[in-house]
């Protein structure tokens, strides 16, 4: 990240990049920019931010010889043979998959690893990409940011390794018994050592993630012993049409059916993401991106940017009709790139995912949480995108059909039931 500033401001982003820098001096630009590209390229990647005076650019300075920084290698053999033979010995294992399995393309390795050890694959708590095909027979589903809730999940396994993700991330204050029950042994593998420090794990292990795997793997049998258990592989339902308003439920499982299978999912629609996770499995790798934090703004620019680096795979956001406004704005450069994005709005009228903290936190009928009468059709037509509308199970196949084949940006605001389905 680059500032062009009048004033001092290299201060304030510190705690939320890798490196911050004002340089002292206009000659002192091209290093900085240099090593700012080298910090935030090495893993774990991350940004980094650059406090350029307006006037330095107009002065004249030394060209700068770019240092070939290459990153490090895989984890400590002896480390990982510790993880290859608790894995052999394991009667239960549990695979946990992270976002950096989609940041160093370690999925084919991550699903070589789960079918070599019979393992359960799960995906960790607030994952933003594709981890692991949802229609896997060994796939057990997504373990929740609430640490009774993963615990329960969790407590089947003998051992639980977890790769690319941290050892867990958590929205509410809780005790995950898991990580305490000394008769489950919890390993990571991870490209982060600040989360190999802070994990709460027998084993961290720090390493490029992909190339971790790979000597992993090479360490293991051919196929898992006869005595391992079979995965506890999730179950999956057809949700009920209904009458009148459809359900998120509903509206997501049409969609897993309509739109093409090698389609990229951008998601931010926190209240619908169970049903989301059940209804509408992402089978690809890179098929899947959404928020890392739980903060809201992300999904609708992110797929505004995903579309522009597509060539062929066709891009669908599903986003919360609260989580719109946070970046609405959005909507105007799909219209001046003419990009054939289709954006489908879960319209409950409100900020459930909120609405459910709430409940969660014991603070319900909070105000300021219900969205009446916003019209998202004509602000979606006011930026130059096609819009339309649906609120019934009847006219919503034809209506997604539509907006999924339309070559311009079309919003369509899906009016859902609010009373059927929530977060966790």
């Amino acid at each position: 990240m680059i500032i062009i500033r009048s004033v001092s401001c290299s201060s304030f982003p510190k705690p939320y990049v890798k490196w911050s820098v004002e340089p002292a001096t206009a000659q002192d630009v091209p290093a900085a920019l240099a090593r700012c590209f080298e910090i935030a390229m090495q893993p774990p990647y991350g940004p980094t931010f650059i406090s350029v005076p307006n006037d330095d650019w107009d002065k004249p300075c030394d060209p700068v010889k770019v240092v070939d920084a290459i990153g490090f290698g895989p984890a400590r053999q002896q480390g990982l043979e510790r993880v290859a033979e608790a894995l052999s010995k394991a009667k239960r294992p549990a695979l946990v998959v992270g976002t950096e399995i989609d940041i160093f393309d370690a999925y084919d390795n991550a699903v070589t690893l789960a079918e070599r050890t019979g393992a359960t694959a799960y995906v960790a708590p607030v994952v933003a990409a594709a981890a692991f095909p949802e229609d896997h027979p060994q796939f057990g589903g997504f373990l929740p940011a609430i640490p009774e809730n993963l615990s329960k999940m969790l407590e089947r396994h003998d051992l639980v390794v977890v790769a690319g993700a941290p050892v867990f991330t958590f929205h509410v204050e809780g005790e995950a018994a898991v990580l305490t029950n000394p008769d489950i042994k919890v390993m990571q593998l991870t490209s982060d050592p600040n989360a190999a420090a802070r994990a709460k794990a027998d084993l961290s292990l720090v390493g490029e993630l992909n190339e971790s795997l790979e000597k992993l793997i090479e360490l293991l049998p051919e196929k898992p012993a006869a005595d391992v258990a079979k995965p506890f592989a999730i179950e999956r339902s057809t949700p009920e049409k209904g009458d009148g308003k459809p359900s998120a439920a509903y509206v997501l499982s049409r969609l897993s059916e309509l739109m093409p299978k090698d389609a990229i999912l951008v998601e931010e629609a926190p209240s619908h993401r169970p049903a989301l996770q059940k209804n509408l499995p992402v089978t690809q790798k890179g098929g899947f991106y959404t928020m890392s934090s739980g903060g809201l703004g992300y999904g609708l620019p992110a797929s505004v940017g995903i579309e522009l680096a597509q060539d062929e795979r066709k891009v669908v956001a599903v986003i919360g009709d609260g989580s719109m406004q946070y970046s609405i704005q959005a909507l105007w450069t799909a219209a001046q790139h003419g990009l054939p994005l289709t954006i489908i709005v879960l319209n409950n009228s409100g900020y459930g995912a909120l609405k459910a903290f709430s409940d969660i936190m014991g603070t319900s009928n909070t105000p300021g949480m219900d969205l009446p009468e916003i019209d998202i059709t004509q602000i979606a037509l006011g930026y130059g995108c096609h819009a339309s509308k649906v609120d019934n199970v009847d006219e919503l196949d034809e209506a997604l059909s539509a907006a999924l084949n339309d070559p311009r940006p079309h919003v369509i605001d899906v009016i859902v039931d609010p009373n059927q389905g929530n977060v966790y």
